[in-house]
């Protein structure tokens, strides 16, 4: 079975003989076989190159996460950062520099990250759903939630 919205595709696994009634070992929260979420938290937790996901406006949460995360020994991709490189004042109008940061930000994704962290409100954000999409259309780099990531990094490192 496919999931569409999952990064790798979910496998049932088979617990029962053939003959008696058939079972899957299934994580319960996400919906994932065992294997699967054993394979995808894996890759999480091995993920050394993290890039930021969100609304443009929410500066200071992308501040405060690239501090955290970079804390914790990962190397964070800002798209912030990668857009205060460029002066608006080179575009006709706020669009042209819109999607000039964007094609800098997906180039730094897809070359570079090793997962994909959203911050609150991304999904109501264009920018942010694009750099997901991109991330779930190339199906080699993760996407989760910060608070979802935090606490898996918390519940592997005990």
């Amino acid at each position: 079975m496919e999931n569409k919205n999952s990064i790798i595709d979910t496998h049932f696994i088979q617990t029962t003989p053939p003959g008696e009634k058939q079972q899957t070992a299934m994580n319960n929260r996400t919906g994932m076989s065992m294997v699967a979420h054993s394979i995808l938290n894996k890759k999480i937790m091995n993920s050394k190159t993290i890039y930021l996901s969100g609304p443009e406006k929410n500066f200071h949460e992308f501040e405060k996460v690239d501090k955290e995360l970079t804390a914790m020994g990962f190397k964070v991709i800002n798209p912030h950062v990668i857009c205060q490189s460029v002066d608006p004042k080179l575009f006709k109008n706020e669009e042209d520099y819109w999607q000039h940061c964007m094609r800098l930000c997906i180039a730094e994704l897809s070359a570079f990250a090793d997962l994909l962290v959203t911050l609150t409100g991304w999904e109501d954000n264009r920018g942010a759903k694009k750099e997901v999409g991109v991330a779930r259309e190339l199906g080699f780099i993760p996407v989760e939630h910060i608070v979802a990531f935090l606490s898996r990094y918390e519940a592997n490192a005990n």
